[in-house]
């Protein structure tokens, strides 16, 4: 960060307690509204798509991200045995909301990693 700044360029953290909360983070903070946090990456993220690939290894995820990005659309991290508990409270109050049209989920990964029900799971309150 020190070699940015000394670069001058600006330098925003963003960080969870791991890498769930890391995820949600990096997506609320590109999808914020303009003027909230840093302007360059202000409303990076739209709420069109949501993708969710396993966050114990990184391969589904890295692939996903190109394409996401190019759609402007968030990637949540998940595991084989449920939703955590921080992608799940970022996806509802963000993508979920009740009386709201809900966006597609894409799944990325084979059923092992992310099961068929786990789209249900971020969607149904």
């Amino acid at each position: 960060a020190a070699e940015v700044r000394a670069l001058g360029l600006g330098v925003t953290r963003v960080a969870g307690a791991n890498r769930y909360a890391t995820a949600a983070e990096v997506a609320a903070f590109a999808q914020a509204p303009a003027g909230a946090g840093d302007a360059a990456a202000a409303s990076c993220f739209g709420t069109a798509t949501v993708g969710l690939a396993s966050g114990l290894d990184f391969p589904d995820a890295l692939a996903a991200a190109a394409v996401l990005g190019l759609w402007r659309s968030p990637l949540l991290f998940t595991t084989p045995e449920g939703i955590p508990t921080e992608t799940s409270m970022h996806a509802r109050s963000s993508y979920f909301r009740p009386g709201e049209d809900a966006p597609p989920v894409i799944t990325i990964g084979g059923s092992s990693v992310v099961p068929a029900s786990h789209p249900r799971q971020l969607t149904d309150s």
